[in-house]
């Protein structure tokens, strides 16, 4: 299954897909994911692969790192989890889920 990241609240809505892993999350401009909120650490967390399971780490953050609203230091990711770093907020979407929800929106006149 692949999985892409929707990046929300406090900074534009962009997609990131998990094709080059890890990825660190974080209020360095030199982090893969970029997150503009003053309660972000600068590296705040990471996304990795263990065998074919997405996985959050923690990386030692003052404000620490959310998985649907529980404080976390490792977590498996699955599709439909929102991340939470600061105020800013990241849904883990599966890409499948998203292209058949797209499909089901396809109008033909």
């Amino acid at each position: 299954m692949r999985f892409r990241l929707l990046h929300h609240a406090r900074a534009p809505q962009n997609t990131f897909q998990f094709t080059q892993l890890p990825l660190i999350l974080g209020r360095s401009t030199e982090a893969n994911i970029h997150i503009d909120d003053p309660w972000a650490s600068r590296q705040h967390c990471e996304i990795f692969l263990d065998g074919n399971q997405p996985k959050l780490r923690d990386l030692d953050a003052k404000h620490g790192t959310f998985v649907n609203g529980q404080r976390v230091t490792v977590k498996s990711l699955d599709a439909g989890d929102e991340i939470q770093i600061g105020l800013a907020k990241v849904l883990v979407e599966s890409v499948e889920s998203l292209e058949k929800r797209e499909q089901s929106f396809d109008l033909t006149v």
